[in-house]
């Protein structure tokens, strides 16, 4: 891991993508840069080395798995709420469906649609690209990206990285948390798959893994834990998720909110360890099923309902 610049933009590492040790180390020590007065910088991302870090950037981990180098880099918030908006609202066309990669977009249709300028769409779209969760063809147009198995299995293990860590600094303070909104978050995906509605579901899952980030005073990396799971619910809206899966990762959840007393944190972050592994392996298994024919991938999948 060397650092390419630092300056007014942030400072810029390059690390070794193939290495996953060394991806979660460059996350931990952005995390850390982040939080550091000195940088004046509030948000940690990962770029493809093509992105331009000249333009705005929001606060997220944007990770490119189609290049054995990546660069690290600290940026402040957006400049603009409009782009903030903007980047929101097609990520959430994205994730619930209603934009998939078997349709055409544009910067203009997009401004239209969501009836705001073209400059925040554009801004908004360079970021979803460097994010993965869309590609662009000059003068054709923006196309939601189909998410390969083993950029999903890579985002997967950077998480479990990550999170192990942050529910093991939880539990070793027990006196200064409240779970209340882990329970809120884990009855909100209950009801949800009870409803068998997928992206409800996903929401109430980003919920629950963002409240635990902030519980353990992780702050800076929630956004980038946000990224890789944007890469997983994108993967999910093509292979799909059973039923019986859907409760798994809610006994998953209940096992993880339940290791959170055990005060030396190995309970806790065992479980997480734990829940991760199995998303890998029930990604797989997914991808499995859809590549052999022996899942219909429109019966497997939970509707995503009016999302």
């Amino acid at each position: 891991m060397t650092v390419v610049r630092s300056g007014g933009h942030g400072l810029v590492l390059r690390a070794d993508c193939r290495s996953r040790t060394a991806s979660i180390l460059a996350v931990a020590f952005m995390a850390v840069a982040a939080s550091s007065k000195r940088m004046g910088a509030s948000h940690v991302g990962l770029a493809p080395p093509w992105i331009d870090r000249h333009s705005s950037v929001p606060p997220s981990l944007m990770a490119s798995w189609y290049t054995n180098r990546c660069d690290w880099y600290t940026m402040n918030g957006m400049e603009h709420e409009k782009r903030q908006e903007a980047y929101t609202r097609i990520r959430e066309l994205i994730l619930s469906g209603q934009l998939t990669s078997a349709e055409r977009t544009s910067e203009r249709e997009l401004a239209e649609r969501l009836e705001i300028s073209r400059t925040p769409v554009r801004e908004a779209l360079a970021v979803l690209t460097a994010n993965g969760l869309i590609w662009q063809q000059p003068r054709v147009g923006a196309f939601v990206r189909d998410i390969a198995l083993d950029e999903a299995i890579q985002s997967v293990e950077l998480r479990a990285g990550l999170e192990s860590v942050i529910v093991r600094q939880i539990a070793l303070r027990p006196e200064q948390i409240s779970t209340d909104d882990l329970g809120g978050a884990i009855a909100g995906m209950n009801t949800a798959a009870e409803a068998h509605d997928h992206h409800t579901f996903m929401l109430a899952d980003t919920r629950f893994h963002r409240e635990l980030a902030r519980l353990g005073r992780y702050g800076n990396v929630v956004t980038a834990l946000e990224g890789m799971r944007d890469l997983v619910h994108l993967f999910r809206r093509h292979a799909g998720i059973q039923e019986r899966e859907v409760f798994e990762v809610l006994s998953e959840h209940d096992e993880i909110l339940k290791a959170l007393g055990d005060p030396d944190g190995h309970r806790a972050a065992e479980a997480m360890q734990r829940h991760l592994e199995n998303t890998s392996k029930r990604l797989t298994r997914a991808a499995s099923a859809v590549a052999h024919g022996a899942v219909d991938v429109a019966e497997a999948r939970i509707p995503a309902g009016a999302a």
